[in-house]
């Protein structure tokens, strides 16, 4: 029992690494947020740009919704992510082996949720400006659900795939 104890305990983050990270994950969620009050669609047709910090960024209905999909997508993985950092952390076992997914997962969520987004876009919905078709609130719902639950929206594709596809 003690040298299971021992070989868990030297896999185990130190307290200042998870300090850092708790850091990082607090700065994570405040870029999330602020990222997604800029590009969330605006009211104004006229409306082409965002303001992000001291860049203006000219971005068409299409892109924003885009990257509001990515921006949503990534906050969902961060819940999923967080959640698992703190429940490690408050057991004090918190492996460096799992470092890499946790900094990956909202990248690969990320992506996965644009897959998703097009997938559906293809097929649930119609025209040809998405300012004034699409609801956003529904977008970042789906997006961040997918963030969350990367695993079940991986499966899902793979039945609409096989559907489209044998």
């Amino acid at each position: 029992m003690q040298a299971t104890q021992q070989s868990s305990e030297q896999h185990s983050l130190p307290a200042l690494a998870i300090w850092v990270l708790s850091g990082l994950y607090l700065i994570s969620a405040a870029m999330l947020l602020y990222a997604l009050s800029a590009v969330w669609p605006s009211e104004h047709p006229d409306a082409k740009g965002v303001a992000f910090f001291l860049w203006n960024l000219p971005l068409s209905g299409d892109v924003r919704l885009i990257w509001l999909v990515v921006i949503t997508s990534a906050l969902g993985s961060y819940i999923h992510t967080v959640t698992s950092f703190t429940t490690y952390a408050g057991r004090g076992s918190l492996s460096q082996d799992w470092l890499a997914w946790y900094f990956l997962r909202p990248a690969v969520s990320a992506a996965l949720a644009l897959i998703f987004y097009f997938t559906m876009r293809a097929g649930l919905f119609a025209g040809s400006t998405a300012d004034q078709t699409i609801n956003p609130f529904g977008i970042a719902a789906i997006s961040g659900m997918v963030g969350m639950f990367a695993r079940q929206a991986t499966e899902k594709l793979g039945k609409i795939f096989d559907t489209i596809f044998t």
